[in-house]
């Protein structure tokens, strides 16, 4: 009898598991096998409430299966941060991530919270997890981190620099390098180092410690020393270095204009003709993918010149989401060629953005927008969660560090270090 019954058991529910394993589910109020889906949240940090279409579920991470495919609205609440909401769509036979498989979504403070300040600052550049910060008379530059440790003196001279600011820094083999501009003037700065570089554009750090790159009034690409200067070409309109590799721009003798290539001037080759244009520059990626703004065109250099968008005034290549970012005063964008989506809109403003960056690890894009700091959630899959993390009447400059928790604010004359997750 147990035999008997166990083979009728079995005979009556295993289609209907087969099928459950198959993502079916029974519903009793119609009296239908409904095609299902999944979703799969996870948070950090993890332990957060989790409520779908105000039900609650378990705590993060979770995964809840059988769901009819419909619209569904989430809720995530955690004590002491921001609630995180988004309309999502559950699919039959899918599992429906959140923000994407293999990521969390980043939780933020309820309140950012102050851990250092240091006062009387004129700019600050964040370089790798290093923030550098000038005084205001311009006579000494700082160097402190994100976890707060205690700044040092890295450079300093009796001469002062009025409203200096940074262009540009690196770590070279004898200590930190810096290029600055003070008024209208541009300084090569490392330790008790310093010297004013000749009147030249687009200043960029050559090669060796100590050397500097420009364009001066008669359109040569100078290698610039404390010492010597040199030419490395001609007819530059703007140039980019990486490694060993220079790529500018030129407009040849014919009259045709032309991207070439350079390894510290030893010999040029052309990659390729460009169109014609009056305002120009380069962006190289660390492994030398190339990118022309041509009068607000953007372009990638493949075997030929291929469109990325229009109405751009800035790009640059992020080191730590190895992407483009790009935009004008309004939108931020990002641009990934092996991407299933290469171009994505992180955010659009009605108002004036100042220092909009994306953060990739957190998947957060941090702008300023009048007086309040913004944090914009960077997925695409729905309308993001876009919070205020601080206000104040003179924000002037934001960064982040790499492990995405800490920002650094130029608050007028005042820089601040503030936890934000």
């Amino acid at each position: 009898m147990l035999i008997i019954s166990g083979i009728a058991v079995f005979t009556a529910l295993g289609p209907l598991i087969v099928l459950m394993a198959h993502g079916y589910r029974y519903d009793f109020d119609d009296g239908n096998l409904v095609v299902t889906g999944t979703l799969v949240i996870k948070t950090e940090p993890r332990g957060a409430t989790v409520e779908l279409n105000d039900t609650k579920l378990n705590d993060t991470p979770v995964t809840k299966r059988f769901l009819t495919p419909d619209k569904y609205e989430v809720e995530i609440t955690k004590n002491g941060y921001r609630t995180w909401r988004k309309r999502v769509n559950i699919y039959e036979r899918q599992v429906t991530f959140l923000p994407s498989q293999n990521e969390k979504i980043s939780l933020l403070l309820s309140e950012a919270r102050a851990l250092k300040t240091e006062d009387n600052v004129g700019d600050i550049f964040a370089f790798e997890d290093s923030i550098f910060f000038l005084n205001v008379p311009g006579t000494k530059i700082f160097q402190t981190s994100f976890d707060t440790s205690v700044s040092r003196v890295v450079a300093s001279s009796t001469l002062a620099l009025p409203e200096a600011r940074f262009i540009d820094a690196r770590f070279g083999g004898g200590g930190p390098e810096f290029i600055l501009k003070s008024r209208e003037n541009y300084w090569y700065v490392s330790g008790d180092i310093r010297y004013m570089l000749p009147s030249v554009t687009g200043h960029q750090f050559a090669g060796d410690a100590g050397t500097v790159l420009g364009i001066n009034s008669k359109n040569d690409l100078l290698r610039i020393e404390r010492t010597s200067v040199s030419v490395i070409a001609n007819d530059v309109l703007a140039f980019k270095k990486n490694g060993e590799q220079i790529y500018y721009l030129t407009k040849l003798p014919a009259g045709q204009f032309a991207l070439m290539r350079t390894v510290d001037g030893t010999r040029s080759d052309k990659v390729m003709d460009i169109p014609s244009f009056a305002n120009g520059s380069i962006v190289l990626s660390t492994d030398n993918q190339v990118f022309l703004l041509l009068d607000r065109e953007l372009y990638e250099v493949k075997d030929n010149l291929a469109g990325i968008n229009s109405n751009v005034d800035s790009a640059y290549w992020d080191i730590h989401g190895h992407f483009l970012l790009y935009g004008n005063s309004h939108e931020t964008w990002a641009y990934e060629s092996l991407a299933n989506i290469p171009n994505r809109l992180l955010l659009r403003s009605t108002v004036q953005t100042l220092s909009p960056f994306y953060h990739k690890g957190i998947a957060y894009a941090f702008l300023v927008e009048g007086n309040e700091i913004k944090a914009v959630e960077g997925d695409s899959s729905g309308q993001p969660n876009i919070y205020s993390l601080l206000t104040s009447e003179v924000l002037k400059k934001i960064s982040i560090n790499e492990d995405g928790d800490v920002l650094a604010v130029l608050d007028g004359q005042s820089l601040k270090l503030v936890l934000i997750r």
